[in-house]
């Protein structure tokens, strides 16, 4: 063996470097960042799979275990636009009744969006690119929060993704028969989330208002397609606008609660973050716009103006709605906008890291150090305080309930919501609680399910009543004046989160 010299302890010369890089990105390895951190996301929303359950999620579990008729009529007067979703479920939990089984659905389908969501930043703006918009919708405090819980926002999501790189594909000079691909998966999108499929149609309407030569030059063949969508939303729309009362509940708050944020919203930490990622890699564009001279070609600003329409429109759509007709904007019902924030945040990004990282290795090491020290302030700022955020907590108030209900008391479960969470954590600990009588038929979710009039039910009135209640069912200050003309007084009250424990006793 020769000794080593001096020459073999120096840095590597310009030339050796670009020989290394050119070396680097001639593999295939690069190609494997984006499936990576998609399946690293669906495993990291695994430990918080076992949460509480929110009410909604308990909604989910009730309608998905009705037979097909019964299903059926309660769509018609509740919860219509999740009728296909709560179709999906019925099978999906014939396997397993578990909430962890059922999450497990929500947290494939935010892999998937997360590994849709860089292939399509990869195809426009590079592997860079896709790694950036992998990462930025993973952490996605939205996106994460469809992934821990069981409901169909995950779902639409992925819908919504793959209708809008329909578009997005037909911008690049795809083919018209792209556009079947994108009314298949818009009025799927339109079937799990009404509100999600502002996304995909946003990208339509900027593809159209940008280049409407070709889209007319198209129109012959593209017409068939999106009259299957016009039809399906003729169809679908009204009877869920027949149900508009489903949404009374949402008050928006504009400044205090940053709509005007969109998708990036979720996290203070989060919004901060993406606000200066945003803002700091735009101002590098433009600046290398202004002076290099170099104009990106007028494809390149359809795609990057599509693509901002998606992850912005939806929002100004249900901004405006909401101070127009009635509030009907909050975070999770612009979802489906946070993969097209983090493609569009990506591109501009990805860009900048280029002319960063041009020149020295230690340059290089120095953006890429920065790199993973911002995804791990992103996935603590949005995945992680998203996944510590509990809302209601009826785990704790089902063990309340086991502890400290006397011989002789009942249980009182406002409405099939509540019923469901209690009774699920209940039989998981093996414990059977007497039940305050409830009607025999109520085909609202939310609705007073109790019965007023309890003595000709029981054989005799319990000491005391254990009422569970989070506020969001309609009519039950009618049960407790009735509990109180009987003699009962509120002699208890504890919270968990927003799930409450009363206690009545007969004074």
């Amino acid at each position: 063996m020769r000794a080593l010299d001096r020459d073999d302890l120096a840095p590597p010369s310009s030339a050796s470097l670009v020989r290394i890089r050119a070396r680097i990105e001639s593999t295939r390895l690069p190609d494997l960042f984006v499936p990576v951190i998609a399946l690293l996301a669906t495993f990291t929303a695994v430990p918080w799979l076992n949460r509480p359950m929110f009410r909604d999620e308990a909604a989910t579990i009730y309608s998905a275990h009705l037979g097909w008729s019964q299903l059926l009529r309660q769509s018609g007067h509740v919860d219509f636009v999740l009728l296909p979703y709560y179709a999906i479920m019925h099978f999906w939990l014939y396997f397993s009744g578990s909430v962890v089984w059922g999450r497990l659905f929500s947290a494939a389908a935010y892999g998937l969006t997360v590994y849709m969501t860089g292939f399509v930043a990869t195809r426009i703006g590079g592997r860079t690119a896709g790694v950036i918009a992998a990462v930025l919708c993973a952490t996605n405090p939205s996106m994460f929060h469809s992934a821990i819980y069981l409901r169909p926002y995950a779902l639409g999501a992925l819908a919504a993704v793959l209708a809008s790189m329909a578009i997005i594909e037909w911008i690049r000079g795809g083919d018209d028969r792209l556009f079947w691909l994108f009314a298949a998966a818009t009025v799927a999108t339109l079937l799990l989330q009404l509100f999600s499929a502002l996304a995909p149609l946003s990208v339509l309407f900027a593809a159209a208002a940008m280049n409407p030569a070709r889209f007319r030059a198209s129109w012959q063949y593209v017409s068939k397609p999106l009259a299957i969508v016009a039809v399906a939303m003729a169809l679908f729309l009204p009877v869920a606008a027949s149900q508009h009362q489903q949404v009374a509940w949402i008050k928006l708050n504009f400044f205090t609660n940053r709509a005007y944020l969109g998708p990036a919203g979720g996290s203070a930490t989060y919004e901060r973050l993406m606000i200066i990622l945003f803002l700091g890699s735009a101002i590098a564009c433009l600046a290398e716009v202004a002076l290099g001279g170099a104009k990106p070609s007028r494809k390149r600003v359809e795609l990057v103006l599509a693509i901002a329409s998606w992850s912005a429109l939806p929002t100004a759509l249900l901004i405006t709605a909401s101070l127009v007709l009635q509030p009907v904007f909050i975070l999770r019902y612009v979802t489906a906008s946070a993969p097209g924030l983090a493609i569009l945040v990506a591109l501009m990004l990805a860009r900048a890291v280029r002319l960063a990282a041009n020149g020295s290795t230690w340059r290089v090491l120095s953006v890429a150090g920065a790199g993973v020290a911002t995804a791990v302030l992103l996935f603590a700022a949005g995945s992680v305080t998203t996944g510590n955020t509990v809302h209601e907590n009826f785990r704790a108030a089902s063990e309340y309930l086991a502890a400290n209900v006397q011989p002789g008391d009942v249980v009182a479960l406002p409405d099939h919501s509540i019923t469901t969470a209690v009774n699920y954590y209940l039989a998981r600990r093996h414990v059977d609680l007497p039940a305050w009588p409830q009607i025999a038929h109520q085909y609202q979710i939310e609705g007073l399910d109790l019965s007023l009039d309890p003595p000709a039910e029981l054989a005799s009135p319990p000491p005391g009543v254990w009422l569970v209640e989070d506020g969001s069912t309609r009519g039950l200050s009618a049960f407790k004046e009735a509990l109180l003309s009987q003699g009962y007084v509120l002699l208890e009250e504890r919270s968990f989160k927003q799930a409450k424990v009363l206690l009545y006793r007969v004074w």
